[in-house]
């Protein structure tokens, strides 16, 4: 252990490294685990030369964007929050598989706008050698808008920044991995603004209930829970049944269904056909 701890600084002073020859940065936060991550490195190195750039729109859970807003004030760092209405973008709103790449090449976008007023000379993400083993359009957008991915560059994985994260006490360091409410409804189905609400609505119902990772796929008037496989068993208890079924008809599902494979990331993928379900 005592040499993989030491492994894992070794990784976070070769992050430090590359930001130290940074000087002025914007980094893409959106207070999960990876961009608090690097914001908070980012902040250690360069001190009053990195500003938080945080989109905020209907397609992120709104105590996901208080969150950020929140560990920026507690981090001490400037943040500039762009309103971002992503249902007035075609490409994103019809939902094909491109839909992430759209989704980033938009927000690189307007934060590329924004950094000669913050006088910013690079815009950084929290992408992380991981995420290069999944299929992900918006890194490719982030590369193609000239964002850097330092993470990457240092060879830090997830275990690691959690880690990290843990002895830099950030309360982020357990957090579950987050993505926009858009990944709840499957391809080729339009995105609109009654989906966006339903989803986050009834995700909101299975984390009062304890359901920390959770995921409630929208099939029209199907709901589809995604828990932890070890969490299903205590999900379909009669009493959790009842209130669950009723929370969600309020909301505007007809039916209510589990998935018994359990909680996976990126399981919309596991669609084989370009029609909607």
């Amino acid at each position: 252990m005592v040499n993989k701890n030491g492994e894992i600084r070794n990784l976070q002073r070769r992050l430090e490294k590359i930001l130290r020859g940074l000087k002025r940065v914007a980094v893409a936060f959106s207070g999960g685990l990876d961009s608090t991550y690097l914001l908070a490195v980012a902040q250690r190195v360069l001190g009053e030369n990195v500003i938080a750039y945080t989109a905020v729109s209907s397609v992120f859970p709104p105590a996901e964007t208080e969150r950020a807003r929140q560990l920026a004030k507690t981090l001490n760092i400037t943040q500039v929050t762009f309103e971002v209405n992503h249902l007035v973008i075609p490409g994103f709103v019809k939902n094909g598989r491109d839909r992430c790449y759209v989704c980033k090449k938009n927000l690189m976008t307007i934060f590329r706008q924004r950094m000669h007023v913050d006088k910013v000379s690079y815009l950084l993400h929290g992408e992380n050698v991981d995420d290069q083993n999944d299929d992900r359009p918006g890194s490719l957008a982030a590369a193609e808008a000239g964002a850097l991915a330092p993470l990457v560059q240092a060879g830090l994985g997830k275990d690691a920044i959690r880690r990290l994260s843990r002895e830099m006490n950030l309360e982020t360091w357990n957090l579950p991995s987050m993505a926009c409410l858009a990944s709840r409804v499957p391809f080729h189905r339009a995105i609109t603004e009654k989906a966006l609400g339903q989803i986050a609505q009834a995700e909101s119902v299975l984390q009062e209930l304890g359901f920390s990772v959770c995921r409630v796929r929208h099939h029209g008037e199907v709901a589809r829970i995604e828990v932890a496989a070890a969490e299903i068993e205590g999900l379909v208890t009669a009493e959790k049944r009842a209130f669950i079924t009723a929370a969600f008809a309020e909301i505007g599902f007809t039916y209510v269904a589990v998935d018994l494979q359990g909680y996976e990331t990126g399981s919309m993928n596991r669609q084989t056909s370009d029609r909607s379900r």
